[in-house]
């Protein structure tokens, strides 16, 4: 993961990493999205540059209620620390920052699901994620994860190989509209990993302007947000099948009403479209997307 490439160069980026971490037990694509979120909300956060930290170590905890993390229960977990020297927050915006939509950035800079979604992340895979911070003061973003116990090496050499098969590549391009740079990351590097061109827009009307500027060439598929600043994904991909009517599209969105009743004709026409709810795994995305263009369908646990 080049944490490097999504950070200006006036933040100055330090790692300070357990040599002996413990086992964690997390969706590894998942893990990697939210640490590039926050590592891109701390660089956000420093417009004037200033230092970024990352930290990992060891933790256990003897009794409930400990004072580094009221909320864990007694254990052995991992822990990973994500902070910066910006501008800080204030108790109010504390208290609503992990509310899906809520965000402290303009409009065209995204819909605050991105840490909604970590900590969504975070919860299901058994965790805890906190954050500390006082206005002007820098912010501390803290994540707990229980820690399991270490594979053998045949089971993780028999997992690894078995996840191989299991996430089909492909060729083609696909343009992907994503507004929140974390998943937009993640998404392109694994569809560029499984064989793909992928175009990458921040917005549904950098998207367009993508799929203008390629009208006399071939995209494949559209792989587009539905709730993006500027222009939504339902706008663009009405405005993208005048365009490249022979084309695919995924919709993608962490809005739990976004994709309620499908298929239908809002989201879904035929096997020419289909729906994600974020977050998905690198797998579950490129099983889907091979679904898409080639039509063969991947069972449950295939």
């Amino acid at each position: 993961m080049m944490l490097s490439r999504v950070i200006s160069e006036n933040v100055d980026m330090a790692t300070q990493l357990a040599e002996d971490l413990g086992y964690v037990s997390i969706n590894r694509g998942q893990l990697e999205q939210v640490i590039l979120n926050l590592v891109i909300n701390a660089a956000d956060a420093m417009p004037a540059g200033g230092r970024l930290t990352l930290k990992t170590s060891n933790v256990s905890v003897s009794e409930p209620g400990a004072a580094r993390c009221p909320d864990l229960e007694p254990g052995d977990y991992v822990h990973l620390s994500v902070s910066d020297t910006g501008e800080g927050m204030s108790e109010h915006v504390i208290a609503r920052i992990f509310e899906p939509f809520f965000t402290t950035k303009d409009s065209n800079k995204g819909t605050g699901l991105g840490l909604s979604i970590c900590h969504g992340i975070i919860t299901r895979s058994g965790g805890t994620i906190t954050v500390k911070s006082n206005p002007g003061d820098g912010t501390a973003f803290n994540i707990f994860l229980p820690r399991s116990t270490p594979p053998d090496i045949d089971a993780s050499a028999s997992s690894y190989c078995d996840g191989t098969r299991a996430m089909p590549s492909g060729i083609g391009t696909i343009l992907l509209a994503e507004d929140e740079p974390a998943v937009r990351a993640v998404t392109s590097r694994t569809l560029r990993n499984q064989g793909y061109r992928v175009i990458e827009a921040c917005n549904g009307r950098e998207a367009l302007d993508a799929a203008r500027a390629m009208s006399g060439q071939e995209i494949d598929l559209l792989v587009t947000d539905v709730v993006m600043p500027v222009l939504g994904g339902r706008e663009l991909a009405q405005e993208f099948e005048v365009l490249h009517p022979g084309a695919k599209i995924l919709y993608v969105s962490g809005y739990a009403d976004c994709g309620a009743g499908l298929p239908s004709d809002e989201y879904s026409q035929g096997q020419d479209a289909a729906f994600m709810r974020k977050p998905f795994s690198p797998v579950d995305l490129a099983r889907k997307v091979s679904e898409l263009l080639t039509g063969h369908r991947y069972g449950v646990g295939a």
